[in-house]
């Protein structure tokens, strides 16, 4: 279909957009302002993104966000025409779309920034685990998070508002740590900042890791090593994920993490209730605030208590 061709995007959007994804390539050409002009007239619903195409990183960044604000499908390619260029591949990764357009491999310079690609995805993999922190958090509220089962899918904060049996507070979907965040890498300067604005910590950790200790310990350091006072926060740890693995095995794990950090572990399944979770994460976060007497309050502050 032309590019130009508006009235032809609008009619086969209308027709396919809630079944297929369709993707503006030509239509968009990773123009923010295009993107935003094809959401307002609902054309495509799905966004291709090329690093090369638009002049600047921080359009290319733009571009992306601005789908993405509009829930729509980003798919970013990872080539950068006829050069073994591997700059391209890196931000491919590095954006974390969700998906990756990859075009012919039977020319070397092209399989050879393939190849790069796969490298930087096993290295993040090896200590990036997925702990569910945005399905969490879709779950206990009305957020519409993005939720994926691959690493990184959280790149700025998520807020939603979780209510139980007359209880509420503010839950705050905080991007992962990598190891070194406190010196700055992946962002962590920035998401620990976010982390400092929270009342109490709820800690994930990937029941499905084979070293859940160590996973704990990592985000663990990095907290005290940004701040003392971060690291002293009340902190609630929960195994999640106790669905991948049996009975058994979800038990074993919980009694190595819980004698290895000295405290209290919980186990969440993808079936579990949430109302009893949310319940005592109220009790925890009203020990440690009190109800504010006007508007103008924080709202990763933000408890909602029982109307008298």
């Amino acid at each position: 279909m032309a590019e130009n061709d508006i009235e032809g995007w609008k009619a086969i959007t209308k027709r396919l957009g809630d079944k297929v994804q369709l993707v503006g390539d030509d239509l968009f050409v990773t123009n923010p302002a295009l993107i935003n002009d094809g959401v307002k007239n609902k054309l495509a619903n799905a966004v291709l993104i090329k690093p090369n195409q638009i002049g600047t990183l921080t359009e290319t960044i733009d571009a992306i966000r601005s789908a993405q604000r509009n829930h729509y499908n980003v798919i970013i390619s990872h080539r950068s025409g006829e050069t073994e260029d591997v700059t391209i591949a890196h931000i491919a990764v590095a954006v974390n779309c969700g998906q990756i357009k990859s075009g012919s491999f039977s020319r070397s310079e092209r399989l050879a920034k393939y190849n790069e690609l796969l490298r930087i995805e096993e290295d993040l993999g090896k200590s990036m685990p997925n702990a569910g922190k945005s399905s969490l958090l879709s779950r206990c509220t009305a957020s519409k998070t993005k939720v994926s089962d691959y690493p990184f899918t959280t790149l700025e904060p998520h807020l939603g508002v979780a209510y139980a049996n007359g209880c509420g507070l503010v839950l705050a979907d905080i991007p992962g740590l990598i190891e070194n965040a406190s010196s700055g890498a992946g962002l962590g300067h920035k998401f620990l900042k976010h982390i400092e604005r929270c009342v109490i910590l709820l800690h994930l950790v990937d029941c499905s890791l084979p070293d859940i200790v160590g996973a704990y310990e990592l985000v663990r350091q990095e907290l005290k090593l940004h701040s003392e006072e971060l690291a002293c926060k009340q902190e609630v740890v929960i195994l999640n994920k106790c669905d991948l693995l049996s009975e058994g095995e979800v038990r074993e794990k919980q009694q190595l993490l819980a004698s290895s950090i000295k405290k209290e572990v919980i186990t969440l399944s993808i079936g579990d209730e949430l109302n009893s979770l949310i319940v005592f994460l109220h009790s925890q976060v009203k020990k440690v605030v009190v109800e504010p007497s006007d508007a103008s309050f924080d709202p990763f502050l933000y408890v909602h208590y029982n109307k008298k």
